[in-house]
Order: C-alpha cells, then sequence, then structure tokens
C-alpha cells in the first residue's frame, strides 16, 4: 500500500529504507487519493497524528528505518545460516591479530587490504564486514560452481562457509569443482570432497575436521556428530622422560597433550612430550609461561596464557573441541592447598567433575598427595579442584586457552 523509497548501495553493503514518518502520512493521502482508503479511515490516522508528541514521531522514523520497510527486499535465503556456521568457527576479535598464517584479521574472520596492525572496530562493524564477505563469498561460489545458485539455502551456506575458510583461489582448483563441472551431482560430490580440507601445511587440523563436518551437516540435512566428551587426548606421563626434567615438566607435558590432539601425529610415540619439551627450553624455562605459549605459537596454535579462568570457559573449549592446561595447587591440605604448582589438562567435564590427564598422576585433592595411579582420564570434583585451581577467588584459575 505504501509506495517507499530505497537506496542500495554497492551489493555488499544492506539496503536502507529512507521512510519517515512525514512520507508515511504523504503515502496516507496518496492511498485514499487512488481509492484504496476510504475517508474515514485518514480522518483516524489524521487523529492520531495530532495526538502525537514529536518525540512519539521520531521515534515512529527511528525505528521505522532501523527495521526497514514492507517494500524492502528480503534477504537472501543462504545469509542466516551461513552467518551462523561462519560465526561458530571463526570466532569474533575487535582488534587486529596475526592468524596462524601470519595473515592480519579482524572481526569474524575478515581479511584484506583495510586490515592491519592496531586496526580496531566495533560489534556493529564487525558484523556488517562479515555479511559484506558472506556477499562476496557467495557471489563467488554462484560464479565458479555452475548450478550452485538454485540449492537450497542451507546448502549454499555450507558451500559459502567452506569458501569463506579456503579462499575462491583453492574453490576454483578443487576437485570438487571439476567433479561438479563435470556432471556430478552436488549431492554425491559435498560430502565425498569437502572433508578432505581439513589441513593446513599437511596437518590434519582438529578444528577443520569438525567445521567440514559441521557443513557436510548442513548441506545433508543431516545432525553433526557432537564434540566427545571427554575429548579423546592422547596422555603423556611426565615420569618417563628420557630428559633430566622429568620432575619438572608437568607445564610441558601437559602442553604436549593439547598439541597431540589440535595436530594429531604432530608428536610420536609415548615421549612426544620429549620432542615438545626441546621446543620449549628454545625459548625459555619449561616453567615459563611465555616460554610455553611461544613454543605453542611456533607451531601455528593461537595460545594464551590467562589468570581469569572458570569452569564456564572449560566448558566453552571442551565443546568447540579444545582441551584445557591448567595450573593449580597440588599440596598442603584442600583448606590451606601450598605447592610451587602444578599442571593438568581438562578434557571433559560433567556436573560435578572435570575430566583431566595428570601427567603426575592422579591426585588425591583433599589430602594434597599423588595416588599411584594412572593420570589418564581421573574425574577431579568441581569443588575439590576448584579450591585449589581458583585459590584467590572464583575466576582466577591459570589456563592456558587456545583460539580456533
Amino acid at each position: 500500500m505504501w509506495n517507499t523509497r530505497h537506496t542500495t548501495y554497492t551489493p555488499s553493503l544492506r539496503v536502507s529504507s529512507s521512510m519517515t514518518y512525514a512520507s508515511v502520512r504523504a503515502a496516507v493521502e496518496h492511498a485514499i487519493r487512488q481509492g484504496h482508503l476510504l475517508p474515514h479511515q485518514l480522518a483516524s490516522f489524521e487523529a492520531l497524528d495530532r495526538a502525537l508528541t514529536e518525540a512519539q514521531r521520531k521515534t515512529f522514523t527511528d525505528d521505522w528505518r532501523s527495521t526497514g520497510s514492507p517494500a524492502a527486499k528480503f534477504p537472501p535465503i543462504w545469509l542466516a545460516p551461513a552467518r551462523t556456521i561462519i560465526r561458530e568457527f571463526e570466532g569474533c576479535h575487535l582488534k587486529a591479530y596475526r592468524c596462524p598464517a601470519g595473515v592480519w584479521t579482524i572481526g569474524w574472520g575478515h581479511t584484506g587490504l583495510d586490515v592491519r596492525e592496531g586496526v580496531t572496530v566495533t560489534q556493529s562493524q564487525a558484523d556488517t564486514l562479515l555479511d559484506q564477505d558472506i556477499t562476496f563469498f557467495a557471489q563467488g561460489i554462484h560464479r565458479l560452481l555452475v548450478g550452485s545458485d538454485k540449492l537450497g539455502g542451507n546448502q549454499q551456506a555450507a558451500l559459502i562457509s567452506w569458501a569463506f575458510n579456503v579462499g575462491l583461489g583453492a574453490v576454483d582448483t578443487s576437485m570438487l569443482r571439476r567433479r561438479v563441472l563435470a556432471g556430478e551431482s552436488y549431492v554425491a560430490v559435498v560430502p565425498q570432497e569437502l572433508p578432505r580440507w581439513n589441513k593446513a601445511e599437511d596437518i590434519v587440523m582438529v578444528g577443520l575436521v569438525r567445521r567440514r563436518a559441521a557443513e557436510v551437516a548442513l548441506f545433508t540435512g543431516t545432525p553433526a556428530s557432537t564434540t566427545p566428551n571427554p575429548l579423546p587426548v592422547p596422555y603423556f606421563a611426565q615420569l618417563d622422560s628420557t630428559t633430566d626434567q622429568a620432575r619438572r615438566m608437568c607445564f610441558s607435558s601437559s602442553c604436549a597433550m593439547l598439541l597431540a590432539h589440535m595436530r594429531p601425529g604432530l608428536l610420536s610415540g609415548p615421549n612426544g612430550d620429549d620432542q615438545y619439551l626441546s621446543r620449549v627450553r628454545s625459548f625459555g624455562d619449561t616453567t615459563s609461561t611465555v616460554a610455553q605459549v611461544r613454543a605453542l605459537e611456533s607451531y601455528g596454535l593461537s595460545a594464551e596464557f590467562v589468570k581469569n579462568g572458570d569452569f564456564a570457559m572449560v566448558e566453552r573449549q571442551i565443546k568447540a573441541g579444545i582441551p584445557v592446561p591448567c595450573g593449580y595447587l597440588h599440596r598442603g591440605s584442600l583448606q590451606h592447598p601450598i605447592g610451587g604448582g602444578h599442571w593438568l589438562i581438562i578434557v571433559g567435564y560433567d556436573a560435578t567433575n572435570v575430566i583431566v590427564h595428570d601427567p603426575l598422576g592422579e591426585a588425591d585433592l583433599v589430602t594434597g598427595t599423588t595416588l599411584n595411579r594412572p593420570g589418564r582420564f581421573c574425574r577431579y570434583s568441581r569443588a575439590n579442584f576448584g579450591r585449589r585451581w581458583m585459590v584467590e577467588s572464583p575466576g582466577t584459575g591459570w589456563s592456558i586457552v587456545v583460539k580456533r
């Protein structure tokens, strides 16, 4: 009924309405001249108009401009599911950072000449950049993969997420594209080809395995396999080390377990933590948080040492498929924990426990002793472990946090 004006900028920007309160009134008057409204309906509008304050009129105008008009174009059917899956795996950073490949990145995985050291964005700007990037990769997918624009919204979104991650150059030369151009169906090709894109520099990446599985699930309409809990993290015992550091390498053994999980096959054999230890010692002492973070980063992980860990953070990381090394006071009584500190790695959780790989062996958290038991998949109660991990107060746990 209302004849509104719209201004469309470049295809990567949103469509915005120029409708205001004054133009609504003009549209109503036009509608009655065209016979779409009766005189008493216009009179009702005028009565409402007289009753409104200027503030109310402004509120209407602001709300209308922010939400669009009935004539606004609907977003493409692939935008919402593409946005959801990309957000899940990219994460959002409001300050520019170097990704593991050394590329300056900001927002929801946005890269380009506009991203450099020191650049920051607001959350709203990050969201806008994401929609621009999604549109760019959608256009690329539709250009390179014949007939992909005729697929369902979720199917297009899965291909867009894949292209967002690997780049249009990779899509162009991919076996997936060659097979589709040869006449094979997307239904047959996509579930077979997407899982192949799970490596970086010939190393299988746990995050990429999960992302490809989620994209295939979105494409096929089948539920994605849930992240296992506990995570299948390889175990390293510190005391079997062939170095002179066995008694003081709990930190290195725990981080080596993290690395072995995130980069399968990179550390070999039961003494893979010795291999990792050698890298750590090239950066500093085995007990140094700086040396540990730099060692993990040298393998391509985005790692950070934090002093504000809590169980909510642990749960988020485990759900994302990432185990969490944690430092705690393992000696003294539960009421008065002491010690130089000990490190383990949390690999899972349930309602009342964290599930850990303890490189020294299973701990008795009440007495502050180490039991003569293996340290694999031990269940430490949240109540007791929390007392020794978050010693100062809730939310003060020492941890190594790795980002996707």
